[in-house]
């Protein structure tokens, strides 16, 4: 899958790096973050999650046991940080997850209009 970088992308990379926040280990206040967003919404899977050039990391996760995936399995990797509340998980015969745009909320400076459907491939 060939998605579409942000115009911003190398400036965002080094905003991330600097933040030197990839492969920490998990923290109480992401981990609250994504139960809660679990419960509030009913959903069984929330993260928070990192893009990087060829990944993206997960802060902290809800339901779900995988730390990372790579970029291209989903195309809401172009935008940014961001928190998925509602994943429907692992499509069946795939390593893909899906995520429509209704069970994304957006945590950082991403620019994803709301219609918009992220789904894995």
């Amino acid at each position: 899958m060939n998605i579409p970088l942000p115009v911003n992308e190398e400036s965002r990379l080094r905003a991330l790096h600097e933040y030197a926040i990839l492969d920490t280990t998990p923290e109480a206040a992401f981990e609250r973050i994504t139960r809660l967003a679990a419960q509030l919404f009913h959903v069984p899977i929330a993260l928070v999650s990192l893009v990087d050039r060829e990944r993206q990391w997960f802060k902290s996760c809800y339901g779900l046991d995988v730390r990372q995936t790579d970029r291209e399995v989903s195309e809401v990797a172009q935008s940014a940080p961001l928190l998925a509340a509602g994943m429907n998980g692992l499509e069946e015969g795939t390593d893909s997850m899906s995520v429509s745009s209704s069970e994304v909320l957006e945590v950082g400076g991403g620019s994803m209009p709301p219609s918009t459907s992220c789904r894995g491939r």
